[in-house]
């Protein structure tokens, strides 16, 4: 900033990077938990950033777009079948008997759980809620600490200057 001070949050960035890193530890826990990481490939996708603007600082959490539908569930609606191929495939379920005793193909399975989707939606899960509430309840003291550190390192240096001049 040309007209104010540019604090460096180097504390708080650290803090940050820990408060990611956990995060993602502890959404991975909570999806295994609640059995949810059938592929795996939404607990891999996820990956944080500390990202420092002009006026904000935070942790930017990436992770595949589908995440929203597993954590808060979904109204009843027809899902594409593709996806629910593959996730038969991955989750290798166990089918039971149909009405004619044979057991259903993996083909079957997808339409089945399309069947059930289209009439019952999906519950969510609530797995990042509860990992960004758990994260928050380790972290938010040290965050706190951590801005506290910076502002008096800059206050010090600001004072230190103005002493000199």
């Amino acid at each position: 900033m040309e007209d104010g001070i540019d604090i460096e949050w180097t504390h708080l960035e650290e803090v940050l990077r820990q408060y990611g890193e956990r995060l993602v530890a502890l959404y991975r826990e909570n999806m295994e938990q609640s059995g949810r990481p059938a592929s795996g490939d939404l607990a891999q996708s996820l990956h944080t950033e500390v990202v420092a603007g002009d006026t904000t600082i935070g942790v930017d959490l990436s992770l595949l777009e589908y995440w929203k539908y597993i954590e808060h569930g979904t109204a009843p609606h027809w899902a594409p079948i593709e996806p629910l191929r593959r996730w038969v495939e991955v989750k290798r379920m166990l089918p039971r008997p149909m009405a004619n005793g044979k057991l259903p193909t993996p083909n079957q399975l997808a339409h089945m759980v399309q069947w059930k989707i289209a009439h019952e939606g999906t519950e969510g899960k609530d797995d990042l809620s509860r990992a960004l509430q758990q994260t928050w309840d380790e972290f938010g003291q040290a965050v706190a600490d951590a801005v506290t550190l910076d502002i008096s390192h800059e206050i010090d240096y600001v004072l230190s200057y103005l002493l000199v001049a």
